[in-house]
């Protein structure tokens, strides 16, 4: 079923417009079109009421969501639950975020994401790995241990 986005302004690449439609098939973008043309060509209407319509973001950083911790789950059902919880806010594609782990680790969250883009969770676009696995050794810019540094800066007395 069509659905034409009218009603609305939407941010299209040049600007934002008024008085066009976004026809939607299948959950994805079929046309932008002036609000008639829009509203002739779909099955069904959402009014955006006034609202402004933009493109979703794309995260390229997530450690986690929902109460999941990437590092904690290296699974298809922690990185369906991160990706659940930041679409909520606007996110529609996504990197899981591996931080700071050894080499095992690492390659549980590659495969973790492999199978998350073959089962088709939405929005997994594939995977970050930071840390100093893949930095020179003593030269990392992320340790375990640099969360607990103190970031106050010294009094000026």
């Amino acid at each position: 079923m069509s659905v034409a986005l009218t009603g609305g302004r939407i941010l299209n690449g040049r600007g934002i417009a008024e008085g066009m439609g976004v026809v939607l098939d299948g959950g994805r973008i079929a046309a932008v079109l002036p609000e008639a043309e829009a509203l002739a060509r779909a099955d069904a209407r959402h009014d955006l009421a006034g609202g402004l319509l933009v493109p979703g973001f794309v995260d390229t950083q997530v450690n986690g969501g929902g109460g999941v911790l990437f590092n904690d789950d290296l699974s298809v059902d922690a990185i369906a639950a991160i990706g659940a919880a930041h679409r909520k806010f606007g996110s529609t594609g996504f990197l899981p975020t591996l931080i700071s782990e050894d080499l095992a680790a690492i390659d549980r969250a590659m495969r973790a994401v492999e199978q998350a883009i073959a089962q088709g969770v939405p929005g997994v676009l594939g995977v970050h790995v930071e840390g100093p696995s893949s930095a020179r050794p003593g030269r990392a810019s992320t340790t375990r241990r640099s969360s607990s540094r103190s970031t106050r800066r010294p009094s000026s007395s």
